[in-house]
């Protein structure tokens, strides 16, 4: 892990994937890089799936990590209020499991 990691790397990744997955490895690059996150710690959160019973939604979280939610989108801009939609199932149903909270990102 580099003790020194140049964020505009990263965003211009993010800004040229142009698939769900290409931004998904980003976002696990850049986990690796700053955090030293392994891939193989993630493995067990990507598309995990949730429901609310109080909903009443089923639903699949992109990237859950520890105690935090990842929702991925292509196009951040177009898909925002999307992302903010899925996030509020998401921490419900959370909440549900594990009422001591979660913290979410949008990622683009």
């Amino acid at each position: 892990m580099s003790s020194v990691v140049s964020l505009d790397s990263y965003i211009s990744r993010a800004k040229r994937a142009n698939t769900h997955v290409a931004k998904q490895v980003v976002l696990a690059d850049f986990l690796r890089d700053v955090f030293g996150v392994q891939l193989e710690d993630l493995i067990p959160g990507i598309e995990k799936k949730i429901g609310s019973r109080i909903l009443g939604v089923k639903g699949r979280i992109d990237l859950l990590y520890s105690d935090v939610v990842f929702e991925v989108k292509v196009d951040l801009e177009r898909e925002l209020d999307n992302a903010k939609e899925e996030l509020k199932k998401y921490f419900q149903a959370l909440l549900e499991v594990n009422p001591k909270g979660e913290a979410g990102w949008y990622c683009n």
